[in-house]
């Protein structure tokens, strides 16, 4: 089932514990987010404490019946969306001049050669030195192109409700995921039966705008995306084309 989300709200999903109170987000969607978004819709509309449906809850989110993606930015182009990978670390380009967007730069360097051969260890055109290129690689039919994720940064205060001020040292900084970006996926479910079993339980539905929030700080102005489903059985899968 190919999930495409667009941001309606910046979204920020902790890339880690927070460094004092400065949260900043991940590039990336991770599965367990939309795992945590669906275990909790289908937990509110389930009665749990029935057995069966207990198993059912298991056996979709903890026991294999369904395998949630990790979902990667997606290039929209021309109405159509274009899905990315990450940049391969072994993929070097000029540090100076790099690689970038639709820019070729200095060109790029595979860094088996590098390590290898005597005369690449060094950019051939300004001999400077080599690093990762960054950002994702657009998956398209034409010369590889970058994308970079678009962020943004945020300060926030919190306000004590009793004196209308803010407390001493409640100063929250956040990098979040700007809206209007799109992000691509695809989940997996063991049968036909399962994936009908997750409809039921969660509420989702094929081909039909649904309304989720992801990540944190979702009762102050962030983590609204629209959902899209569409099954893809017969298509080639969405990272080879």
């Amino acid at each position: 089932v190919r999930v495409i989300v667009r941001l309606d709200e910046p979204l920020l999903i902790a890339e880690r514990a927070p460094t004092g109170n400065q949260f900043d987000t991940r590039p990336v969607i991770p599965g367990s987010v939309i795992l945590g978004a669906l275990a909790a819709r289908a937990a509110e509309r389930c009665n749990l404490a029935d057995s069966n449906l207990y198993r059912d809850f298991v056996a979709l989110f903890r026991r294999g019946g369904v395998t949630f993606p990790t979902l990667y930015p997606a290039h929209e182009y021309s109405n159509n969306l274009y899905p990315s990978i990450p940049a391969p670390l072994g993929m070097l380009t000029c540090s100076v001049v790099p690689f970038e967007g639709d820019d070729a730069g200095h060109g790029t360097y595979i860094a088996k050669d590098v390590y290898i051969a005597k005369d690449v260890q060094e950019c051939k055109h300004c001999f400077n030195r080599l690093e990762p290129v960054g950002g994702f690689v657009v998956l398209k039919q034409r010369t590889p192109y970058t994308l970079q994720v678009s962020r943004s940064s945020e300060l926030h205060i919190q306000v004590d409700e009793e004196t209308g001020r803010v407390k001493t040292g409640q100063l929250y900084g956040y990098t979040v995921l700007n809206a209007g970006q799109y992000f691509l996926g695809e989940l997996f479910c063991a049968d036909e039966a399962t994936w009908a079993r997750l409809k039921e339980m969660t509420g989702i539905a094929e081909k039909t705008p649904l309304i989720w929030r992801l990540g944190k700080a979702r009762r102050r102005g962030y983590g609204q995306v629209t959902v899209w489903l569409e099954r893809c059985d017969a298509a080639s899968p969405t990272w080879v084309q």
